[in-house]
């Protein structure tokens, strides 16, 4: 859910910072209504993270998983028979978005 827009630029140096800008928000939306916060996987939001569920145990903080979904494709593209089905791939979608006929 979108709450508001900040300048977290101060904020996002460190966890520290950055746990007291989220723990901001927890209060204006109140603990009762927070069971998750999703963060990215930067050192940095792990360690506020970690700040918040220390200081509100009901709350589960788990790192956005689309980076290791990322990280892990980009691991299996470097395998040799992915990398050439792949590259297959490409040269097809590459043949029809150039040949408009087909």
């Amino acid at each position: 859910m979108f709450v508001k827009s900040v300048d977290a630029f101060d904020y996002a140096n460190t966890g520290e910072k950055l746990a007291e800008l989220l723990d901001t928000f927890i209060e204006e939306i109140g603990e009762i209504n927070v069971a998750q916060l999703i963060t990215d996987n930067g050192s940095n939001y792990v360690a506020a993270g970690k700040i918040l569920c220390l200081k509100r145990p009901n709350m589960f903080c788990t790192p956005c998983h689309a980076h290791f979904i990322d990280l892990m494709l980009e691991d299996i593209g470097k395998i040799p028979k992915a990398l050439k089905v792949i590259q297959n791939g490409i040269k097809i979608a590459g043949y029809i978005y150039n040949h408009t006929f087909v």
